[in-house]
């Protein structure tokens, strides 16, 4: 599913909200969600400030379950984080476009796993822009965690300051994803 905002319609629409996706074995259960954003522990990497481009984490500790279509159980020991607000398991690019709105379910679809927090056009190169950062938490609760935080990443027009802070938290024992909107 997908929605179109503009402008500052997305920011008073997600401000303070959250989405989870559920891991049900061959897919995922989407509902809204009750994850609060975490704060910096001063712990996380940061990506490379690339403007629509894409980096690989590879996750350290604990490989993030995956559902499969299938239901076979899967894991993924790696994730590609892009500038633009998604995160796939395969790296596969979801346009060779430098911001191209997707409206095809099938392109959208293309990687099995692919995770739209906000596909929308981030540029963290540009000047005064924040990070993507990432850290995994072997101790938080109730299981691990890895979070990928676009934090205060700046949006396009780059004429205008206008910063995003989202987040995702993928739960390492379970596979459950959270998208957190903080601003």
């Amino acid at each position: 599913f997908f929605d179109f905002f503009q402008g500052s319609a997305a920011t008073s629409a997600l401000q303070g909200t959250s989405l989870e996706f559920i891991n049900v074995g061959n897919g995922y259960l989407v509902q809204p969600g009750t994850a609060t954003f975490r704060p910096n522990s001063g712990l996380e990497l940061s990506l490379t400030p690339i403007d629509d481009g894409q980096e690989e984490i590879v996750i350290p500790s604990i490989p993030l379950p995956i559902p499969t279509a299938s239901g076979v159980p899967s894991v993924a020991t790696s994730l590609w984080v892009h500038s633009n607000g998604y995160i796939t398991t395969s790296g596969l690019m979801q346009s060779v476009l430098p911001y191209a709105p997707l409206t095809n379910q099938a392109a959208m679809d293309a990687d099995e796993t692919c995770f739209y927090g906000l596909y929308h056009d981030f540029n963290p190169a540009e000047v005064g822009s924040g990070l993507i950062i990432w850290e995994e938490d072997l101790f938080a609760f109730p299981n691990p965690k890895l979070y990928v935080t676009w934090d205060n990443v700046e949006n396009q027009p780059d004429t205008t300051v206008n910063p995003s802070i989202i987040q995702f938290q993928f739960d390492l024992v379970t596979g459950d994803v959270a998208v957190v909107y903080e601003l």
